[in-house]
């Protein structure tokens, strides 16, 4: 402990360096340096010929050993970003779980819900309900946004997560179209309204409370962690999607089968929102908040974002199109196109997923195929937090535009690539494709989230953000389908995205 260079009298010398001694044993058992300071202080002024006495002046000059306290506070930080990280995904992986299933469910849900018509048709169908989730995201950004702003980050998300579990959960008990007849689409579709309204506010709300609760030098790393569980999430519908292929007939499949993942999805959004229930609020939303309460008398957040940031929202717009079109198409479109548009299925008649035993259809055929698809995926949840961790170094506004010029130019023979109908090809035309997105999705969410002030952030990057995953993350499957089936290849989807990203990147 450290005293000041001033001389004092004999006489106190005895109980000043008893003084001396009690505090630096405060500091070595964990008390407050700061409160013994001050008592020091108070009591008397030390010299260095007492400091001499307890030790040579060289250790007087050595400075104190850390606070046990702020050891603990330095410990306690990293232990609440971790937390911060951990919280801010979970909800991510449930709202994505359940996307990925739909999608990766699109024939059998089809036809389950919808009349029997030919096989095509029903999964246009089922891929029309899936897109009316998205459709509805601006709305549920724009009121999710608005309570985010106003409110908190923190009760937003629990909210959103808590109506997405839900209404998963419901979908996995829904009549089917056999039994209530016309009613059974319609409750479908209600089901997947509330899931939109839910994800709207859900995806665009982690990333914002991630972002605002990172260090200044890790904000497109903690970002890229949202959008890397968002791709988890379908991952593990991809995965729930192949055990259910690889374990169950066609027949137990369209009989209860198809309803296990949404019955699942119960559990991954309670313990979701048991990890965001001990949350505090992100730093830069508790650092505005006064400013905040004091514009709760003018205009709504999105109303003001509106007048103030209109490039900005198009701004937002433009990177969403192109990466939601892209993540959408390359995590759910693959094995529909694979095993159920393509003809013969990719790998030819042997890599069907139709096997007969004892008069029931088997899918083994196609297990390979979807391992395929699901390890791909598995690199798109890996490539982009280490994309993100770059992105730290070179700039997220440079990560964007190069990733986004890389996917103009590769969109078209990539996509001919998967048509083809070699495993090796469409292996690879898939792959490159896949990392690419991921490089946009590590970098946009910090990009963004910086672009817009507080106190209209979450309204403003909601309603630019989910108007374009509408257009276009929701459509990647119609779209893939209708191409494919109008023109007979998968060159004119990779024309499409190629042009998406073009207008993007421009």
């Amino acid at each position: 402990l450290s005293v000041p260079d001033v001389e004092v009298g004999a006489d106190s010398e005895n109980a000043d360096i008893n003084d001396l001694r009690d505090m630096r044993e405060t500091v070595r058992t964990g008390h407050d340096c700061e409160l013994a300071r001050e008592h020091v202080a108070s009591d008397s002024v030390h010299c260095v010929e007492e400091t001499a006495m307890m030790g040579s002046p060289e250790r007087a000059k050595q400075p104190a050993a850390p606070d046990a306290k702020e050891e603990r506070a330095v410990q306690g930080s990293h232990n609440s970003m971790a937390k911060v990280a951990f919280a801010s995904t979970v909800g991510n992986v449930l709202e994505w779980y359940d996307f990925g299933v739909f999608a990766f469910l699109a024939p059998q849900i089809g036809d389950q819900f919808f009349p029997k018509e030919d096989r095509a048709t029903s999964i246009m169908n089922a891929f029309i309900v899936f897109g009316g989730a998205f459709v509805i995201r601006p709305l549920g950004g724009a009121l999710f946004g608005h309570f985010g702003d106003r409110y908190g980050r923190k009760a937003a998300l629990q909210i959103s997560v808590a109506m997405m579990g839900a209404s998963t959960f419901i979908i996995g008990c829904l009549p089917t179209y056999a039994q209530i007849g016309a009613l059974a689409p319609l409750l479908l579709t209600v089901c997947r309204l509330f899931q939109g309204l839910s994800v709207g506010g859900e995806f665009v709300g982690s990333l914002i409370y991630a972002v605002e609760s990172a260090p200044p030098n890790r904000k497109v790393f903690f970002g890229s962690l949202c959008t890397s569980s968002a791709v988890a999430g379908t991952t593990l519908g991809s995965w729930t999607g192949l055990f259910l292929h690889s374990v169950l007939t066609e027949h137990e499949l369209l009989e209860y089968g198809w309803r296990i993942p949404f019955w699942c999805g119960l559990a991954i959004g309670a313990f979701a929102l048991w990890m965001r229930k001990g949350l505090g609020e992100s730093g830069e939303f508790a650092e505005d908040r006064s400013k905040a309460q004091a514009a709760k008398a003018e205009s709504s957040p999105l109303i003001q974002g509106l007048r103030q940031q209109p490039v900005s929202i198009l701004l937002a717009f433009l990177i969403a199109a192109v990466y939601g079109f892209g993540v959408w198409f390359i995590s759910t479109f693959p094995p529909v196109l694979y095993l159920d548009l393509m003809d013969p299925p990719l790998g030819g008649k042997g890599a069907e997923r139709e096997e007969r035993r004892g008069g029931d259809v088997v899918y083994h055929g196609g297990s390979d195929i979807w391992l395929l698809h699901t390890l791909v995926l598995c690199s798109i949840v890996a490539a982009i937090p280490m994309w993100g961790w770059l992105g730290d170094r070179l700039g997220n506004q440079f990560m964007m535009a190069s990733s986004t010029l890389a996917l103009a130019v590769a969109s078209l023979p990539c996509a001919i690539a998967m048509g083809s109908g070699v495993v090796a090809s469409s292996l690879l035309g898939q792959t490159v494709l896949s990392l690419i997105i991921a490089c946009i999705g590590s970098s946009f969410p910090s990009y963004l989230v910086q672009v817009f002030p507080v106190g209209v952030r979450y309204s403003c990057l909601a309603v630019g953000y989910n108007g374009a995953l509408g257009l276009f993350g929701g459509t990647a499957g119609i779209v893939g389908t209708y191409l494919f089936n109008t023109y007979g290849s998968t060159g004119a989807i990779g024309a499409y995205m190629a042009a998406v990203a073009s207008v993007s990147c421009v």
